[in-house]
């Protein structure tokens, strides 16, 4: 199952979903924390939508908006991709290619940022150390990444693997999107190597 995470207007509300066919979607919500809200129709807002997600059958997407709905056809719920930009952005990386051909996202994965400023400066964490050091941007959608350098804070062998591969595959980037809110970052051949999305 994926895991579905979001912020209600009051509360930071936690849960799970399946895709099933081309359109199907079932999620099943799970915890959410529990701030008393001083307005009190942030409150009926929030218990709403937590009800109209637990009801959704299957979703579309629909010039970059999300359209949650019920078995009938119902609309319960729309969200639009935020219009986040590359620089002045912190990126949670959600995956990152391992160098054998595969894009892997764990839990660790989450914990890797990226930031780009302004001045053409990099940084971020690699799950181990603080990576930094220059990117500049060429036309449209190209980018070069490098060279970085990390901290040397000793980690153990899962979060020094991934930080490597995460390394790598930054400085192997040439070209980056941000279609649907996503920022994607590929080699020369079109292979995906970073996916993130806006911190929250």
């Amino acid at each position: 199952d994926g895991q579905l995470s979001g912020n209600s207007g009051c509360n930071s509300i936690t849960g799970t979903y399946t895709v099933s066919g081309d359109d199907g979607l079932t999620i099943s919500m799970g915890a959410t924390t529990m701030m008393a809200c001083a307005d009190p129709d942030v409150m009926t807002q929030e218990q709403q939508l937590v009800t109209n997600l637990a009801g959704v059958a299957t979703y579309a997407v629909e010039d970059s908006t999300l359209v949650l709905s019920a078995t009938d056809g119902a609309e319960l719920a729309t969200f639009s991709a935020g219009s986040a930009e590359l620089a002045g952005t912190r990126w949670q990386v959600t995956g990152v290619n391992n160098g054998q051909e595969a894009v892997v996202s764990s839990a660790l994965t989450e914990t890797l940022t990226a930031s780009f400023d302004d001045g053409g400066q990099f940084s971020g964490f690699g799950g181990c150390n603080q990576v930094t050091g220059t990117y500049t941007i060429t036309g449209t959608d190209g980018i070069e990444i490098g060279p970085l350098a990390t901290t040397m804070m000793a980690c153990d062998e899962e979060a020094t693997t991934l930080e490597t591969q995460y390394v790598s595959a930054l400085e192997a980037s040439v070209t980056f999107d941000m279609a649907g809110g996503t920022l994607t970052l590929r080699d020369a051949g079109g292979a995906m190597q970073v996916t993130a999305v806006p911190a929250a």
